[in-house]
């Protein structure tokens, strides 16, 4: 999931489109929910892993991921959202 959000990324920063922008930081959200739900799906079954010696491990990473999560989520909300509520409306 990663490597597709950066060939996406990298490939706008070759030829950069501005109506690209909020779609690549919404795969980048949409990864880190990805991200998220798969691990709390495997650390809650533990079906053939024991998580006991990894859990202070696994709890940072989620943290982490988790982190990284509102700070993007707050760059679409500053960037994307709350910036059209500041613009002006256009006068004929």
């Amino acid at each position: 999931i990663n490597a597709l959000v950066h060939f996406v990324m990298y490939a706008h920063y070759a030829k950069p489109v501005s109506w690209a922008r909020p779609f690549i930081t919404s795969f980048q959200l949409l990864q880190f929910v990805a991200v998220l739900s798969i691990n709390l799906y495997g650390f809650s079954s533990q079906g053939c892993y024991d998580y006991s010696a990894v859990t202070k491990e696994w709890m940072y990473c989620q943290g982490v991921v988790f982190g990284y999560f509102l700070l993007f989520l707050k760059f679409y909300f500053d960037n994307y959202i709350a910036e059209k509520k500041k613009r002006p409306e256009k006068k004929d």
